[in-house]
């Protein structure tokens, strides 16, 4: 009775997996079949987009304080400034109550 068991277990798993295969082929054969989009813009479709040849590039990211107690709000930083509560950081946070805390060292 075991033996009858596991192996309509084993036949149970081949069918499950010989399915879950050929779903896989069938999306992935579905998915070749449907024309993709292209990304490249002749030049008159750029322009049409609003893209121009030698336009200025977009400004650079900046960080923009909302709200500190350590710094001015509404101040703009760039990304690149390290804005932390250690020593080394160029703009130092005062946290003093979770400096204490050994955890955030």
């Amino acid at each position: 009775m075991v033996e009858q068991t596991l192996l309509a277990l084993k036949a149970l798993f081949l069918v499950l997996l010989y399915v879950f295969v050929w779903r896989v082929i069938r999306a992935a054969a579905r998915d070749l079949r449907v024309p993709q989009e292209s990304v490249l813009l002749g030049p008159a479709q750029a322009a049409a987009l609003g893209f121009r040849l030698g336009a200025a590039p977009s400004p650079r990211p900046r960080l923009v304080i909302a709200a500190s107690s350590a710094l001015e709000p509404g101040t703009a930083r760039p990304p690149g400034r390290r804005v932390s509560r250690r020593a080394e950081a160029t703009h130092r946070l005062a946290r003093p109550r979770a400096e204490r805390h050994p955890a955030l060292q």
